[in-house]
């Protein structure tokens, strides 16, 4: 059946409620009155303007595409929640070693009073106390939550099980691939269930690199084939299953936010708006966004210019209208409250350019000759590996596909952003790299689609990319197996060795130790999710609430 107009804006308010909840606990529950007054105060004026007829434009929801409910979905609904569970999420299958990091926040947000504050006096990590040689006692958690903190919060009213706490994660996390299912079926409304298949299996070559680097020591395990080129620097752009299965809080959110600022494009208020609730999900896709967003605005200003040239100061007027407007206003005031939260952490990394931290290990520094040429070399198949093969192939699909909706020029803007994100490192992983990557990563999967299901496609061309699409599945195999052998060869109907019993175990423990923090107990890296000394730092004591009391067994938040 067709969903009527009514009913596509109710799924939007839903979509929107579901982005906005961390938000609105975070707000209420971390937050001085004078800032989280005003916001709950302009949070329900756009809340109220969500629900008038005219402020949902469904301008790309069209009779040829409506968005549609059948029987037929069941199956990439439950592909959706078999690659959640294999990802590791829920804690049935073994989980990759961020999710100690994952789990960790999840149980300290679910345990201790907000705003979290830490004593490291008996902390044991060097790494976590120490900052640049000096010796820190106290510390806040200072990061970017949005992905653990309803599941946290529920788990808390429902009386502090963590058992409850990750079971909620997985069902809020299948709550929003749903969204991101629906805004997929919006643009392809047929062949959803390989669509959804195809989402699982998008990466690219990876297996390539992989074989290429097989002579180049020390090569890295068969799991992590996404870090092929980490033997030499430090780069990645990580298939949607490797971020399921390593951080799907950059995956989730940026897969339906991009995609509604793909939609809502002409929309500037709501475009605005998704892209400003998305950075506290993940600042790095947020950053990626921007990209989008910034054209996105050249597109608008350019639609003004050309229809007023006889009247300049009209044309500015109509182009600034929507950045006024209540709904990019909120999503201005929550980048800049939570933007300098992040600015002001202390224990960040510097960013560096890459060529200044190039370092070789496969055969010394003089494969081709230089270092530099070597590097130069390294990164055109880095590129051509990983997203230029297959944008070429697609360019040349899409060259006279008359049915691709979307600009071409936005295309080869990400290909060409995808190109020259690798010159960039942030962190000591590079996250920038790994994360900023993945909405430009979805437009190209939106246009890769595009021309696979295209009728005016050449044969051939739809040969070339579903080889490539095929290679580039090896990755995503590659990272689901060990849930897969765990499940066959190790479960054998005993729960207590799954993730979910094991962090159980652990979070009673931590419970009754002086200091019962995971993050602090447990996480040797924890220094990159807090900020030392809280009672001085300006945001600690001007706009979160008043700091409370190191973690201690007495000060547990009790429902």
């Amino acid at each position: 059946m067709n969903i009527s107009v009514r009913s596509r804006s109710n799924y939007l308010r839903l979509c929107i409620l579901y982005l906005i909840i961390p938000h609105l606990i975070f707000f209420l529950g971390w937050m001085r009155w004078y800032i989280w007054l005003p916001a709950l105060i302009l949070g329900l004026v756009t809340v109220r303007k969500f629900f008038t007829p005219d402020t949902l434009d469904l301008c790309n929801e069209t009779a040829e595409h409506p968005l549609r409910i059948e029987w037929r979905d069941a199956l990439p609904v439950l592909l959706i929640l078999a690659w959640l569970v294999f990802s590791g999420i829920g804690g049935f299958v073994p989980q990759r070693w961020d999710w100690d990091k994952h789990n960790a926040i999840l149980y300290d947000l679910m345990a201790l009073k907000w705003p979290i504050t830490y004593d490291l006096t008996d902390v044991t990590f060097y790494d976590v106390t120490t900052h640049y040689g000096i010796r820190h006692y106290t510390a806040g958690m200072m990061y970017y939550v949005a992905f653990q903190l309803p599941s946290s919060f529920f788990a808390y009213l429902t009386g502090g099980s963590f058992i409850v706490a990750q079971l909620a994660l997985l069902a809020w996390c299948f709550i929003g691939m749903l969204f991101f299912y629906a805004e997929l079926k919006i643009y392809f409304r047929k062949h959803m269930w390989l669509i959804t298949l195809l989402l699982v299996a998008f990466s690219g070559m990876d297996i390539l690199g992989k074989f290429a680097q097989a002579s180049c020591p020390p090569p890295p395990p068969i799991d992590d084939i996404d870090a092929w080129i980490w033997s030499i620097t430090k780069l990645e752009y990580p298939s949607f299953t490797t971020s399921m299965c390593w951080a799907p809080q950059h995956l989730i959110s940026t897969g339906i936010t991009t995609l509604l600022i793909l939609r809502f494009s002409k929309n500037i208020p709501l475009m605005l708006f998704f892209w400003a609730i998305n950075i506290f999900y993940s600042p790095f896709t947020f950053l990626g966004q921007t990209l989008l967003v910034g054209y996105f605005m050249l597109c608008h200003a350019s639609r003004t210019v050309s229809a007023n040239r006889s009247d300049i100061k009209h044309a500015i007027r109509l182009f600034l209208k929507p950045l006024l407007s209540i709904e990019a206003i909120t999503g201005y005031a929550i980048a800049l409250v939570l933007g300098l939260m992040f600015k002001s952490k202390t224990t960040l990394d510097y960013p560096q350019f890459f060529f200044m931290s190039y370092r070789s290990y496969c055969k010394g520094d003089t494969i081709l000759g230089s270092p530099q040429l070597t590097y130069a070399v390294v990164l055109l198949a880095f590129c051509f590996i990983e997203f230029l093969a297959l944008c070429l192939v697609v360019s040349l699909a899409n060259r006279h596909n008359k049915n691709c909706k979307q600009p071409k020029a936005l295309f080869y803007l990400c290909t060409l952003a995808l190109s020259i994100l690798p010159i960039f490192q942030y962190s000591g992983a590079n996250d920038l790299s790994m994360r900023t990557s993945v909405p430009l990563m979805i437009i190209v999967f939106i246009y890769t689609l595009t021309a696979l299901f295209a009728k005016n496609t050449s044969v051939f061309l739809k040969i070339v990319i579903t080889v490539i699409l095929l290679i580039g599945a090896a990755n995503p195999v590659i990272q689901l197996y060990p849930a897969c052998d765990f499940l066959v060869n190790e479960l054998d109907g005993d729960l207590s060795n799954t993730p979910l019993l094991i962090n159980q175990k652990l979070a009673e423990k931590t419970a009754a130790a002086p200091n019962p923090s995971m993050l602090m107990n447990e996480i040797d890296i924890a220094k990159l999710y807090i900020q030392y000394e809280p009672e001085d730092h300006w945001y600690f004591k001007y706009v979160f609430k008043p700091v409370a009391q190191p973690a201690t067994p007495s000060n547990q938040m009790t429902p």
